[in-house]
């Protein structure tokens, strides 16, 4: 368990500094996750993402009905 915790902590760290940079839609995230596990050779890390990208959405880290709103608002308003 101690694996999937390191694991865990890792990927949420990449993502929240992905946050950090700027706002994204939960697919990109999600996207980004998979290639990190790919990169750190973890083994079917679908459960894993799939509960780190809840956790950001449950903890408001992830709001794709928000970004959206803000994407088509922004459109409007500046184009």
């Amino acid at each position: 368990m101690h694996l999937m915790s390191q694991s865990r902590t890792r990927l949420l760290s990449y993502a929240l500094r992905l946050l950090n940079i700027r706002e994204r839609f939960s697919g990109e995230v999600e996207k980004k996750l998979y290639l990190k596990a790919e990169e750190l050779k973890l083994d079917d890390p679908i459960a894993l993402i799939d509960q780190i990208i809840l956790d950001l959405k449950k903890d408001k880290f992830l709001d794709d009905k928000k970004l959206f709103a803000s994407f088509i608002n922004y459109q409007l308003v500046e184009k």
